[in-house]
C-alpha cells in the first residue's frame, strides 16, 4: 500500500495557515473525531471496530509522534481520499470537497505542533455521544433500559449493535432488537 501511495501522492495545492486550522478541525469534529478521538479524549466506538482505528491525538513510536504527523501530508490526503481496504476507515472522496480533505490532511500533520485556540477547542465541543446525554432506550425484547449521561464513566453502551441515528431529541424512543 505505501508503494502505491508513494506514486500516486500529491502535494498540498495551497499553505498552512490558521484558517487551513480552523476549517480542518470543523470538518475532524464532525466527520473524524467519531472514530478518531479528539485532544484528551479517545474515541468510545473505536474499541468495538477491528482493526482499531489509531487514536490522531495520541502520542506513539520511539520519536513521540502524534497521531500522523510523522507521516507526508500527501500520505494522510490519499488514506482519506481512498479510504483503506478491509478496515473501517471508507472514502471520503464524495462526502468531502478535495480542499476539505487538504485541510484536515495538514491539521494532522502538524498535530504535534501548537495549534491555534480555535483548534484546540475541538476537544471543548460536544461529540455525538455528548448529544444524547438524558436519552432513554427502551429496548422490550431485552426487559433492558439503556440510559445515557453527561458523565462518561457512569454511561452504560451496550454491547450487541443499536442504532442511535433516530434517537437524538427525543426523549424515549423504541428501538427494534434483532
Amino acid at each position: 500500500m505505501r508503494a502505491r501511495i508513494g506514486r500516486e501522492r500529491k502535494k498540498a495545492p495551497f499553505d498552512v495557515n490558521e484558517n487551513v486550522f480552523k476549517s480542518g478541525a470543523h470538518i475532524y469534529r464532525q466527520d473524524c473525531s467519531m472514530c478518531h478521538g479528539t485532544p484528551g479524549r479517545d474515541a468510545g466506538f473505536a474499541k468495538q471496530m477491528y482493526p482499531a482505528p489509531p487514536q490522531l491525538w495520541k502520542k506513539h513510536g520511539p520519536h513521540g509522534a502524534v497521531g500522523v504527523s510523522d507521516d507526508a501530508p500527501g500520505f494522510s490526503y490519499w488514506i482519506v481520499s481512498n479510504g483503506i481496504r478491509l478496515t473501517s476507515m471508507p472514502s471520503f472522496t464524495h462526502v468531502l470537497s478535495d480542499r476539505e480533505m487538504w485541510e484536515v490532511s495538514l491539521l494532522l500533520k502538524n498535530a504535534d505542533q501548537k495549534l491555534p485556540t480555535p483548534v484546540l477547542q475541538i476537544r471543548r465541543t460536544n461529540t455525538v455521544e455528548e448529544r444524547l446525554c438524558c436519552v432513554h432506550l427502551d429496548f422490550p425484547l431485552r426487559k433492558r433500559s439503556l440510559h445515557l449521561f453527561r458523565n462518561p464513566a457512569a454511561r452504560r453502551i451496550p454491547q450487541w449493535p443499536v442504532n442511535l441515528s433516530g434517537v437524538i431529541g427525543r426523549s424515549r424512543t423504541r428501538l427494534p432488537v434483532a
